[in-house]
């Protein structure tokens, strides 16, 4: 009967910090992903959505469920909007890896310690920063099942004599 009588446990707050990969295609992904954990698992919930100024200039109109927060940094990578962006994709990837870790980091630095880190599969440097903080990095990735079924099975089709179709025109 004691049981009845206490007081009942305070629920811990999930703290998921989401970085998507800079792009449309990425983003919008993601921010669905964020906005359906938001509805189901309600107050038990805060994430923080994190994106370039340009984007949140975007996003800050766009309707969201209170528990989504949106924080940025300054644009240290090129414009997705500029016409006179000629980057080939790995050469913009080298620019993502180079100039986003340290952004990230400071945003991490300001805001109540996460649970969780949601990351883009492009991101790889977010999970040395999840290590050193001990804090569990996911990876998000939005890829269709065909492509993954293709990189998983790469060896298969080499090995059965089909290759690989080089599609960079290079």
């Amino acid at each position: 009967m004691e049981e009845l009588n206490q007081e009942p446990k305070s629920v811990t707050r999930c703290h998921i910090v989401a970085l998507p990969f800079r792009g449309r295609g990425l983003i919008n992904p993601m921010m669905n992903f964020c906005t359906h954990l938001a509805h189901k698992l309600g107050d038990s919930i805060k994430i923080t959505f994190v994106v370039t100024e340009e984007w949140l200039g975007i996003l800050e109109s766009t309707p969201m469920p209170p528990q989504i927060l949106l924080r940025s940094f300054r644009n240290v990578i090129p414009s997705e909007f500029s016409k006179s962006l000629t980057l080939d994709f790995e050469s913009f990837l080298e620019i993502v890896v180079a100039k986003l870790e340290a952004p990230f980091e400071a945003v991490l630095n300001t805001s109540e310690p996460a649970s969780c880190i949601i990351t883009d599969f492009y991101l790889t440097w977010a999970y040395p920063i999840g290590n050193k903080r001990n804090i569990p990095v996911v990876t998000f990735w939005t890829t269709s099942s065909f492509v993954f079924f293709v990189l998983c099975h790469a060896d298969l089709l080499t090995k059965n004599g089909h290759s690989l179709a080089n599609i960079s025109g290079t």
